[in-house]
This record gives C-alpha cells, structure tokens and sequence, in this order.
C-alpha cells in the first residue's frame, strides 16, 4: 500500500498521513506495506550542532542550516561530513529540515514527529508485532497531565501508545534514550498508573535498523528511566519494533520484534563503575601532578578512565565544575582544559576502569605514561588523541562494547 500523499510540504502531507494511519487496512497479503513519510529530499554534508535543534551543513557546495527535529546527542551519527537527507523547508528560519543521516550507508531517521508516523502506518498495516489486528482509534490522546501518541484498539480493548524513536545502537543491540528524559520516565510511570486503573499500556520504540540482536534502556546514560521502565514492564507492554527504511526514507514492510536485555538492567544499572572523561587542551601547555613528574601537554584531546567503585553518578558530575583544591592528578589537567564529555560506565565490576583503559590504547594515538589510579597494573588511565574521539565511530563502538555488548551472549 502506499498512501496517497500529495506533493505539498508540511502540514498536508502531516494530515494525509493522519488520515491514512486512522483508515482500516485493506493490505492483502501480497501487497508490500510501503509510504513515503517525506517528499523529494536533497543530501547534504553535517559541518556542526550549534544547538540541540540546528545544524549547520553543506549543500550544493553552500553552507547553510538546517532544523534538527530531536533533543538527543546523536554524537554517534553527527560526525563533521556526514551524509545528511535534508528536506525543503520555504519561508521557514531554517532553509532545510535535517530529517536523516547515513550510517554505513543506511539512512538513519532523526524526525522525531514524523516517527510518529511511521509507527501509526505500522500499526494500522498490521506490522507492529503484538498489534496485530488492532486499529488506530485516536491520535495524540490526553490523560491525566500527559498526551500520548496513540490511543488503538487491540484485542477488543482500548490501550494507550506512547512512542520512542531510537536512534542509538550499536552492531548487537538497541539503546534508548541517548540523552536524559524526566518527560520519558514520567510517560512510563503514568501508563503504569493507567494499566493499574484498568486501560491496557505499550510503549512502543522504534528501532532504525533491522539487524539487530535486543533492545534494552540506556541505564548508563539514564538510570532512572531504565528503572522506572524495569518496574512498569509487568503492568506495560514494552515493544521494540526495528524497521527499515529505503534510501529514499521509504518504509518498508519488514519488521522485527526484539527482545528486551532485563537481565542485564537489572544486574548492572547501578551506582558504581567508571567513567570515561574526554578534555581539550587548546594549547601547549605544563601541568605539575601531585606525585608525578611535570608532564607536558600537546594541543589536543584526553580521555581518562577513571574508576568509581562507589558514587558513579557524583564523580561524574564531579567531573564538569573547576576545583579551587586540585586534590588528583586528573583535576590538574582538568584545571587546562575544556570537558567535552563525561560518559558513565555502570557496572558492579572493580575492573571496569581498566578496561577502558586497554579499550582506548587500541584507539588512541599515545598513552600519557605514568597517570592513573594508585595500585593499578596498568601503563597508565590516560591516552592522547589528535582529533575529537567524540566524532570518531570507532570510539563510539568500543563504549557500547563496554557499556553493553559485552554482556550478550555470542551469536
């Protein structure tokens, strides 16, 4: 099926697609379940994030901007020069709504309200498993303090639908939220108030790509939404959908369920670990330790790998205000530079630091001899690199190995 989508932009297209996900499906069997969620789109090169919702990117050899239609970090996509889809935008601020971007050639979708879409189309085409048969009654439904997504009908009763966009994953396994969400944790304790009232619940994430293992919440990047999901999952239906997208953003109708990793939340979001934290150093400069050596530092990047047996989430905030005391030797390179990120590791292992350790001497350019934790058999916790690791996706991989990958059972 494909719906009868007009060529103008904006709000007709937004109302066709409405319109089409609320009709009944008279999909045969045989009949591919395709839409086109966006109109002709142009590609364009990623240059940079000014803000949470404008990209600056190349297009036609012209730099220009674009809207972003998501609050997440998107650092594992958005890297300088990559392939963006870019919708027209006329007469807006923006010129261009980024709405995609390639990862090894597949297009990711970043539109946040247009996978609201996508999931209302699934639904109603029959492709969403576990919603088989049901049937979109109401979109964008209040109850209570919120508004949820969806309102259908499943198995002769009314449930409520609130939807994800996961945009986060690795080679194995989904992740969702890439960035803290109190809306989100708040969303899921309310359908769980709503199931315990005696309307049927789902939360329903869908996954941008199809070949994946599980689907789990990011309980290192968001513990509280992780267990606030972990507690409503015996009272709200927790559905991770992967689906495919064409090279032109068309939906296509091979879907997937995955599973959900519970065991590996519930063993490992804690508040203990380490921490991966990534400096800039603008200039060539010297620091003088307590107990080191005067160690002179290159313009550049430093990521330590520092260790928190106890009080993860405080070190880490710990880490981003500028000590008076320099009590480490870390807050004296901190005390140089600029933080670029501070990314959490959960996990009850002692040995976590020093994982990440080995995991980032494969990638970096040096290691900074002699500077780690006391009573560690490691060369050292802190390793240099030339450009930002943060737009490198081989560093991206080996914190998801480490955050969660490494947890799966081999295939």
């Amino acid at each position: 099926m494909r719906l009868p989508l007009r060529r103008g932009q904006g709000r007709r297209r937004r109302a066709a697609l409405h319109r089409a996900a609320l009709r009944p499906s008279r999909r045969t069997a045989k009949e591919p379940a395709l839409v086109r969620l966006f109109g002709a789109l142009r590609r364009g090169r990623f240059i940079e994030r000014p803000n949470r919702f404008v990209v600056v990117c190349e297009v036609g050899g012209r730099r220009s901007s674009a809207y972003l239609p998501n609050p997440g970090r998107l650092s594992e996509l958005l890297h300088p020069g990559a392939a963006l889809l870019l919708e027209e935008s006329p007469g807006k601020r923006h010129p261009f709504t980024a709405v995609a971007v390639e990862r090894d050639g597949t297009p990711v979708m970043l539109h946040t309200h247009r996978t609201n879409d996508a999931a209302a189309h699934l639904i109603a085409e029959g492709l969403v498993p576990g919603f088989e048969g049901a049937r979109i009654l109401e979109r964008e439904v209040r109850f209570g303090r919120s508004r949820f997504d969806l309102l259908v009908e499943r198995r002769g009763r009314r449930t409520v639908v609130e939807v994800k966009s996961c945009t986060l994953f690795g080679r194995r396994a989904a992740l969702f939220p890439d960035a803290v969400t109190e809306r989100g944790a708040r969303h899921v304790e309310e359908l769980a108030a709503l199931a315990r009232d005696g309307l049927d619940a789902a939360v329903l994430f869908i996954v941008g790509s199809p070949g994946l293992e599980c689907f789990l919440p990011d309980y290192h990047t968001d513990p509280a939404f992780a267990a606030a999901l972990c507690r409503a999952r015996t009272k709200v239906d927790v559905v991770a959908c992967a689906v495919s997208y064409g090279a032109d953003l068309t939906l296509e109708a091979e879907t997937r369920r995955l599973p959900v990793a519970w065991s590996v939340v519930e063993r490992e979001n804690v508040d203990s670990g380490a921490y991966l934290a990534v400096a800039r150093v603008e200039r060539e400069t010297t620091v003088e330790p307590g107990g080191l050596a005067p160690l002179r530092l290159s313009k550049g990047f430093y990521v330590y790998a520092g260790a928190a047996p106890a009080g993860l989430d405080a070190a880490v905030r710990g880490l981003r205000p500028l000590r008076k005391r320099l009590r480490s030797p870390f807050d004296h390179l901190r005390a140089v530079s600029t933080l670029r990120a501070a990314l959490a590791v959960r996990t009850p292992e002692d040995s976590m630091a020093c994982m990440l350790a080995r995991g980032l001497r494969a990638l970096s350019d040096r290691p900074v001899p002699g500077f780690g934790p006391g009573r560690c058999p490691c060369a050292s916790h802190l390793f240099f690199f030339e450009k930002d690791p943060m737009n490198s996706p081989s560093f991206h991989d080996m914190l998801i190995h480490m955050r969660i990958e490494r947890h799966l059972r081999e295939p």
